[in-house]
C-alpha cells in the first residue's frame, strides 16, 4: 500500500495500519509529480494509496485505488458506523515478509 501523506500523526497512523493489516508499505513523496507517482506505484505493484483529500487528485492519476479522508470527516462519523459489519481476520505475518519499500 502506498502512503501519500505529509509527515505527522496521520502518516504514522497510516503506516502502522498498513503493517497491522499485513501489507507492505511504500511511502510516497508529496513533492513528486503525478507521472513519477504513477511509475512508482506501477513498478512496485501498489494497488491502494492512503492519502488526504488535498492530495487525492495527484494519487488518482496512478491507476491505484486511493482512499482519502480527513480528521473532520472521521470525527463526523459515528464510531459504530466504522465497526458495523466488519470482521477481524487474523493476519499471519512471518519474519521474512516484506514490511516496506524505499523507492530511490
Amino acid at each position: 500500500m502506498g502512503v501519500h501523506l505529509p509527515r505527522g500523526l496521520d502518516a504514522v497512523t497510516a503506516l502502522l495500519a498498513v503493517l497491522k493489516a499485513g501489507a507492505a508499505c511504500l511511502p510516497l513523496a508529496l513533492t513528486c509529480s503525478s507521472g513519477h507517482l504513477a511509475r512508482q506505484t506501477l513498478h512496485c505493484g501498489v494497488r491502494v494509496i492512503v492519502t488526504d483529500t488535498r492530495d487525492a487528485p495527484r494519487a488518482a492519476g496512478t491507476g491505484a485505488v486511493w482512499w482519502a479522508s480527513t480528521r473532520s470527516e472521521q470525527a463526523s462519523r459515528p464510531a459504530g458506523e466504522c465497526r458495523e459489519g466488519a470482521r477481524r481476520r487474523p493476519v499471519r505475518v512471518r519474519p521474512d515478509d516484506l514490511a516496506y519499500v524505499l523507492y530511490t
